[in-house]
């Protein structure tokens, strides 16, 4: 588990550069890993190789529930779990810090952000008219970087955290995607080898590994990723600004 969360971070940093922030490589490469780090443990989509020892290990030679079966679901789909919370990382990792626009240098690198070609002083004097021509001219409308700087730091502050949690959405619903993928892909051989001899010894069971995957992942995604972004975020927002 581990390599599994130093690969994460790994993953993370390569993927926090400006071209590939928001694309979905991330998410779905985190589904990948699991799978690897899965297999890579030592376990098998077969019900006989559920290391059941995990249960003994922290309480010794007795059960006692429910830490017995916790640990056993916790050895079985520890990097589904962990993978599925890291999601919100892809999104949070080297996030620039917003600044209220109050600052000169502020507002330069937001004007050199959100100005663009349409909001350019050649196209907004297009849009007034000529003194001579004797009519008043109109208002012309508002650039991105005026609506911006109209804005107060807490408004600023609120606009960035419903982006934030926007593309937390976006990454956990594309990561969830991708477990039904594999999951879709499974029922389609499963039901064409229906007939194979190996069915409810091979096909079967990687269809029950699937299946108890995703929601695994879905369940750990919901209420230790995005519960623990949005609890942290409310609890931390007024310190880093955020």
């Amino acid at each position: 588990m581990a390599l599994t969360y130093i690969s994460i971070l790994l993953l993370t940093s390569l993927l926090s550069t400006p071209a590939l922030r928001n694309t979905p490589i991330g998410p779905v490469a985190l589904a990948l890993l699991a799978h690897f780090a899965f297999f890579k443990t030592g376990h098998h989509a077969v019900l006989s190789f559920i290391m059941w020892d995990a249960a003994f290990i922290p309480l010794g030679k007795t059960l006692r529930y429910p830490w017995a079966p916790i640990f056993v679901i916790l050895n079985t789909f520890g990097p589904q779990i962990l993978c599925a919370a890291s999601v919100p990382l892809l999104t949070l990792w080297c996030e620039p810090y917003p600044f209220p626009a109050k600052d000169s240098a502020t507002n330069h690198e937001l004007g050199r952000t959100l100005l663009r070609p349409s909001t350019a002083p050649s196209a907004v004097a297009g849009s007034v008219s000529s003194p001579a021509s004797g009519q008043a001219s109109s208002p012309a409308p508002a650039t991105p970087l005026e609506e911006a700087q109209a804005q107060t730091p807490e408004q600023t502050r609120a606009a960035h955290r419903a982006t934030l949690l926007a593309r937390i959405r976006r990454d956990m619903l594309t990561h969830f995607a991708a477990y039904a993928a594999i999951n879709v892909a499974t029922t389609a051989w499963a039901a064409h080898l229906r007939r194979h001899l190996m069915l409810y010894r091979v096909f079967m069971p990687r269809w029950m590994l699937g299946g108890v995957s995703m929601v695994v992942a879905e369940l750990a995604g919901v209420a230790i990723g995005m519960g623990g972004v949005r609890w942290s975020v409310a609890a931390v927002c007024g310190v880093l600004g955020w």
